[in-house]
């Protein structure tokens, strides 16, 4: 999401609540939601270098590779995706928090 769409995300939420765009409420709404989307980038990207290394070792592990003395580099990578996974986790939590505490208005 750019900018713009994270904006009218936020403004939508907002709007169901009855929130206008100077309430402290919309300015919370707005940064958990950009929180999200940045700890969802983030893991998108660790997913994408975890694929990319897997294919690199599936190269390096090829009979005729002399390349095996590199893997020790490849270890941490699938921690890496777990932290992002965790902090996306995190992130989605305490949005879906704070939008359960403010439900929206009846009929919104």
């Amino acid at each position: 999401m750019n900018s713009r769409e994270l904006y009218a995300e936020a403004e939508r939420l907002a709007k169901a609540r009855g929130w206008p765009g100077s309430d402290p409420h919309f300015t919370f709404l707005l940064e958990l939601v950009s929180i999200r989307e940045e700890t969802r980038y983030q893991l998108h990207h660790a997913v994408r270098h975890l694929r990319n290394d897997l294919d690199r070792l599936d190269k390096i592990t090829q009979p005729a590779s002399p390349l095996l003395n590199t893997l020790g580099e490849l270890q941490q990578r699938p921690a890496a995706v777990e932290a992002a996974v965790g902090q996306f986790a995190a992130a989605s939590k305490a949005l879906n928090a704070y939008l359960k505490a403010f439900p929206p208005l009846e009929g919104s």
